[in-house]
């Protein structure tokens, strides 16, 4: 308890996440897999990381 669940940071030159959790584990939570895959994918390393809503 009362740790992060998830973390995105820049990590030399690219950008990492890392899960607390299992997100592929749930159904509800797979989603975040893609989306952190994305996020740190090559072509979007220019972009600003989104902030969770």
């Amino acid at each position: 308890m009362n740790t992060q669940a998830v973390i995105a940071a820049e990590f030399g030159k690219g950008r990492m996440i890392a899960f607390g959790f299992h997100p592929e584990a749930r159904k509800a939570t797979q989603p975040l897999v893609k989306q952190a895959v994305l996020a740190t994918a090559p072509e979007n390393r220019d972009r600003p990381a989104k902030k969770p809503p």
